[in-house]
């Protein structure tokens, strides 16, 4: 065996030492560097084994450290930025016309705390409760940045065979999906707050089913003794057959202390444009929902039909003072189709939609086809072209107008272009 003074070995320790310290190199450059200074001092018999794995632990330890107190380590980060053009057409509106250039970023991060445990937060421009677009309106103001989501998750592991979770806190909404447009019952800028509870089970032949419940605050009412909450359940099934799959949802709402006089109940309660008097019962109103799709075949133009069907369970007939019969006006559905994929050739689509005054709680639907309002019904036209990585095109048409006159604003009618550039990141 060859022999070597502890000089060289204490030189030799040094040199690994300082190549380490080196603040340039990139952490796995700097580990596969090492590896190979260590193996070439090791073959000129300059160190011997117990040396070489006792260098190449503390090589490890150093990475690691370095990694844990690096700013964003752990972290997942993503986000988006759209710059829209819309025009607006109005048939019984002077001005009848108006175009105008928005902009919306959001940035969303997440980091698990332990092996359990899931922090999370995005930051959006705007300031409504249902939109996060900046109109291009003062180029000397400045945009507004907002918290719309701020959660902790705890990941329950194996629940009831499938895997489950407790979500507190303002989060991402549970009840949506994107098998086709989804604009009956809530907005998509919508985040709830509260508590949910999700679990995911695979029950074979390609099957799975999901469970979300949860509270959610509606609004905290001083002048109020209970406040505004809502209870929501939703079961949804997807099941994979030969050439493409079907999915339904079954959801449930309930919708409590929404009393006359409240600050939400006048948020949703105006016969010009939302809910009508008889939409509630005794400050209560339940919400029933079926939705399903089917999506079948490949390639560059799969199809994929959806729909869903809304009930106001609470909202009845009322026969007013002035002798005005109010009917219950407590129903909404839409159905749509998809041809093709955004990635491939193209993404085009049609649907048709319509809610009444009572069907859905007026606060929370759709602001793009609906205008943030019930009593309406129209189509919605869409395509889409991912022209680049992160980087896709959009236009979308809505025509829409008012369902039952009576109820409905002179302005209710009107079409609406929307042309956007998206970037994802």
């Amino acid at each position: 065996m060859l022999r070597f003074g502890r000089g060289r070995t204490a030189l030799a320790a040094v040199g690994v030492a300082t190549f380490l310290a080196a603040p340039a190199v990139p952490a796995q450059a700097a580990n596969e560097a090492v590896d190979d200074i260590v193996a070439v001092l090791r073959d000129r018999g300059l160190i011997d084994e117990a040396t070489e794995q006792q260098i190449l632990a503390k090589d490890a330890a150093y990475a690691k450290k370095m990694k844990e107190d690096a700013p964003l380590s752990g972290w997942s980060l993503k986000g988006d930025l759209r710059v829209r053009y819309e025009d607006f057409d109005w048939d019984d509106r002077d001005p009848d016309r108006r175009g105008r250039f928005r902009l919306r970023g959001r940035l969303a991060a997440k980091k698990m705390i332990n092996e359990r445990i899931e922090f999370g937060f995005r930051l959006a421009t705007g300031t409504d409760h249902n939109s996060a677009n900046q109109t291009f309106d003062d180029s000397f103001d400045k945009y507004s940045f907002d918290l719309d989501r701020l959660y902790v998750k705890l990941k329950l592991g194996e629940t009831l065979g499938g895997k489950g979770s407790l979500t507190a806190g303002k989060m991402s909404n549970p009840f949506t999906w994107k098998n086709g447009k989804d604009y009956l019952l809530w907005d998509g800028d919508l985040n709830p707050e509260g508590f949910l509870y999700k679990g995911d089970w695979k029950v074979g032949g390609g099957s799975k089913l999901a469970l979300s419940t949860g509270v959610f605050m509606l609004e905290e009412d001083s002048g109020q003794t209970d406040d505004p909450i809502l209870y929501a359940a939703q079961l949804v099934g997807e099941h994979k057959f030969e050439g493409g799959k079907f999915g339904w949802r079954l959801s449930g709402y309930q919708y409590s202390d929404l009393d006359d006089g409240g600050k939400f109940y006048g948020k949703t309660v105006d016969s010009d444009e939302g809910n009508l008097i008889n939409a509630f019962d005794d400050g209560e109103a339940r919400i029933v929902e079926a939705a399903a799709y089917a999506k079948f075949g490949g390639g560059d133009w799969p199809v994929l039909i959806y729909g869903s069907l809304i009930n106001n369970t609470t909202a009845d007939d009322m026969l007013l003072a002035d002798g005005t019969q109010l009917d219950e006006e407590n129903q909404a559905y839409g159905i749509g189709v998809e041809f093709g994929s955004s990635k491939k050739v193209a993404k085009l689509g049609l649907g048709y939609f319509e809610v009444e005054a009572n069907a859905v709680i007026k606060h929370f639907t759709d602001s793009d086809l609906f205008d943030g309002e019930t009593n309406r019904k129209g189509w919605a036209l869409y395509a889409s072209k991912q022209v680049a990585k992160g980087t896709e095109l959009k236009l979308t048409i809505f025509d829409g107008e008012g369902l039952e006159e009576e109820f409905a604003k002179a302005d209710a009618e009107r079409t609406r272009i929307q042309a956007d550039v998206q970037f994802k990141f």
